[in-house]
């Protein structure tokens, strides 16, 4: 694959956050019956202001408001590592009153400098689902996948912005169409951005890169404003917002791209605890308020409990494992 860089490339992906908290209930794994601290400490590891950021806000605002959570929440913004950072303060923490909402798949769990793995979280649940548009310039002479992919076979020069590093899962993704398609992943022009996809989208608007999956809202925003176009969804089904994009399996590729957010305690957490968040997360998406946030801001709603949302991180971490696997 061949790398252009705007910015320099980020390390492993995974859009993370997380609550954290003091209490005097006593650590992890305790006896008795579960009452979380009065003070909950919500890390997100992203910046104030971005898509991460703004749910785990709504979120901790409906379990404190409605008072699904008799506690008092405060959003930290910790930063670093693409969401690492705050898995890390996760489990330090070690207690059964921090959790963290995770974005994607906790992707850095497959590097052995890591220093977390999947058996340090426990997946309480999935509180809403979400997947990528692959959008174009507006004067693009793409209008499909199948388009793009057949200018990158006849040897011309298709640069595709990543909102990371070729070692995030957007990447394994494009990698993923492409082979479907019949392409070597050498033959992929990536330009990675290590400041996420934001700074890239001018770039997709002015022409200096020609493809760039972003999140339906955003891509909504600038195909309204004749700014670019989309050519296809990453989900079973198209977008109510793209009624007339079809989908990666409409074009003959056999696969989806989800980025669900859910919310992950430490493992070492008692029953007791777990079931607490399980329950609260579940009344959190049974809310008008959610219902509404998740609609303004593209989200599908789609609830999954702890055994679903578990097997569908399993099942895409191996697969992206592999990829990883095949960068060393």
């Amino acid at each position: 694959m061949k790398i252009k860089n705007l910015t320099r490339v980020a390390a492993p992906m995974a859009l993370v956050l997380g609550l954290s908290a003091c209490t005097g209930e006593g650590g992890a794994g305790g006896g008795g019956e579960y009452t979380p601290a009065s003070n909950i400490t919500y890390l997100v590891g992203f910046q104030a202001g971005g898509g991460t950021d703004l749910a785990a806000r709504k979120t901790a605002e409906i379990l404190e408001g409605n008072g699904i959570v008799d506690a008092n929440f405060r959003i930290q913004n910790t930063t670093g590592g693409v969401g690492l950072s705050a898995a890390k303060a996760l489990v330090q923490a070690g207690d059964e009153n921090t959790v963290m909402q995770m974005v994607d798949i906790p992707s850095w769990v497959v590097s052995e400098g890591a220093g977390v793995e999947l058996a340090d979280f426990y997946p309480v649940g999935q509180v809403a689902n979400n997947t990528l548009v692959t959008a174009v310039p507006q004067e693009s002479p793409f209008e499909s996948m199948n388009d793009l992919f057949a200018a990158i076979e006849n040897g011309d020069d298709v640069r595709i912005g990543l909102g990371t590093g070729i070692d995030h899962l957007e990447a394994a993704k494009w990698v993923e169409a492409a082979e479907q398609s019949g392409l070597d992943r050498q033959n992929l022009n990536f330009v990675p951005s290590a400041q996420g996809v934001g700074p890239m989208v001018p770039e997709l608007i002015s022409g200096r890169i020609d493809a760039l999956m972003i999140v339906p809202a955003l891509a909504e925003e600038h195909v309204k404003a004749n700014n670019i176009k989309a050519i296809s969804v990453g989900s079973d089904e198209r977008l109510d917002q793209f009624p007339n994009v079809p989908t990666l399996k409409e074009q003959g590729l056999d696969m989806t791209f989800y980025r669900p957010q859910g919310l992950v305690l430490n493992s070492q957490a008692s029953d007791s605890a777990k079931e607490f968040w399980e329950d609260a997360l579940k009344k959190v998406t049974e809310t008008e308020e959610w219902a509404e946030f998740a609609e303004s801001n593209g989200y599908i709603a789609e609830y999954k409990g702890h055994d679903e949302y578990l097997t569908w991180m399993e099942t895409e971490l191996e697969e992206y494992e592999e990829y990883y696997n095949s960068l060393q």
